[in-house]
């Protein structure tokens, strides 16, 4: 249904007035915007930074297990997210390690050297947060076995297209069967066989000195 002249113009300046987030508080709701992606449809929440990094990271990854159709696509494309994820735990680990720098615990290691001081905190650290690191540690073993799980599937489903299409090359290949009758006088089935018999070449009449014995024996009765 048309709207008025009158409906069109206020909505017209309701629009301008929406300019965005001014607060810090909006500012910061708008970072974690969802991130559709095209392949899945599904949208993840992330920073900006994070989609950048997580994009740069997938796609070329993806793109170098040189999947073929939607199936090999798709168990590509999870096995780049799942590589992203196992370098996102690491980093985590190691921002909790350095997290450690930043807290009181750090002020409690009383050490002049920086080396030795580094290292108790971070010892204080996996301490103090062992069922945390327990945790990480299984997460990266379920990846882990995603991962090779996926890619064993992958490298199947690979080697399946490739022997399809190696068998349909070699069926279109051929114009014609290997073997033929024996009539046809082929000789792709390796023998030849040959269709219009010439006649023998036609021998002279004998002569009388090569005529058989049996005809002069035959004369002798006359000559007596």
């Amino acid at each position: 249904m048309p709207i008025s002249d009158k409906q069109l113009a206020a909505n017209r300046a309701n629009a301008k007035k929406s300019t965005g987030p001014k607060t810090p508080k909006g500012k910061a709701v708008c970072a974690l915007n969802g991130f559709a992606h095209g392949f899945t449809g599904l949208a993840t929440v992330m920073t900006e930074e994070d989609r950048l990094a997580h994009f740069a990271f997938v796609t070329p990854y993806a793109a170098d297990l040189r999947p073929v159709g939607l199936p090999e696509t798709q168990l590509a494309r999870t096995i780049a997210i799942d590589n992203f994820r196992l370098n996102r735990l690491k980093a985590v680990e190691e921002n909790m390690f350095a997290d450690g720098e930043l807290t009181p615990l750090s002020n409690e290691v009383l050490n002049q050297l920086p080396r030795v001081h580094h290292a108790i905190v971070q010892a204080r650290v996996f301490v103090l947060n062992n069922k945390a690191f327990n945790n990480l540690s299984l997460y990266e073993l379920r990846i882990n076995r995603n991962i090779h799980k996926n890619m064993k599937l992958l490298s199947e489903l690979q080697a399946n297209r490739r022997s399809d299409e190696e068998l349909k090359e070699r069926l279109n290949g051929k114009s014609h069967p290997l073997t033929r009758s024996a009539s046809s006088g082929n000789e792709e089935n390796g023998f030849g066989f040959a269709n219009n018999l010439s006649p023998l070449p036609d021998q002279p009449a004998p002569t009388p000195e090569s005529a058989p014995d049996t005809e002069k024996a035959a004369d002798l009765p006359k000559a007596a």
